[in-house]
């Protein structure tokens, strides 16, 4: 079994210490949603019938949940469907 040298450790020890103090973990956000799920009245037609449908925060679509890249993501979701 070889051992490793001193300069492969350092290099190694190097190579660990730049992943944690990278760039884009130093400006990474934590991105925080929450999304209400709800069996809604809707009216898509126009016409005086109205259908029900789920819908996400009260909108049909569901809003964009927008992030870039490192960050974390929170996302709290409330099932208020009977």
């Amino acid at each position: 079994m070889k051992t490793c040298s001193s300069f492969t450790l350092a290099l190694l020890l190097l190579l660990f210490m730049g992943t944690l103090f990278s760039p884009t973990r130093a400006f990474a956000k934590t991105v925080k949603y929450e999304l209400t799920i709800r069996n809604q009245p809707v009216n898509m037609s126009g016409k005086k019938t109205v259908d029900f449908a789920l819908t996400v925060n009260g909108g049909i679509p569901a809003p964009t949940l927008e992030f870039t890249d490192g960050d974390d993501a929170e996302i709290l979701v409330k099932n208020e469907v009977p």
